[in-house]
């Protein structure tokens, strides 16, 4: 009998060794499957923040861009207000320009008008000058008795001479 209980007792701890083995083995099946569920969660998680993300990033994106397009607008239409504020800067340079030119035309016209009247006014004062002298002289004479009269008395034409 010693011999049975010695293989019973074998038996029974090879037994006992395996149910450890066993639940020692489950345990740690059951361990390693936590990890995993647990890792497989944060790596769900970290899926779903990523996505999330590249959505957020993509909205993002949609809204730069229309913004983008908006801002484009705006500097094309600046762009063109520039454009016809230059060509009518353009066409007031011109004009002024003109205008300057038809000032310095119209003060050399100006200068050649006075220096003509100075000169009309010189040649008037001087041929009044002339006349008034001569008018002088005929008064003169007017005022003298002619010699004519003295003749106009000997023949008889005293109505002639007063």
């Amino acid at each position: 009998m010693e011999r049975r209980s010695c293989c019973s007792f074998l038996m029974l701890f090879l037994l006992i060794a395996v149910a450890v083995s066993v639940w020692g083995f489950t345990r740690m099946q059951n361990q390693v499957t936590k990890k995993l569920t647990v890792d497989l969660e944060d790596s769900e998680l970290q899926e779903k923040n990523t996505e999330l993300g590249l959505k957020n990033f993509d909205i993002e994106l949609q809204n730069m861009l229309m913004q983008m397009d908006i801002t484009l607008t705006e500097v094309k239409g600046l762009e063109n207000e520039m454009k016809l504020i230059t060509s009518d800067q353009e066409k007031m340079a011109k004009e002024a320009k003109e205008c300057q030119d038809l000032v310095v035309t119209l003060n050399k016209q100006i200068t050649g008008i006075v220096q003509e009247k100075s000169d009309n006014e010189g040649n008037f004062n001087a041929t009044k000058s002339k006349w008034t002298e001569q008018m002088q002289a005929l008064k003169k004479q007017l005022e003298e008795r002619s010699p004519v009269c003295a003749f106009v008395k000997k023949l008889n034409a005293s109505g002639l001479c007063s």
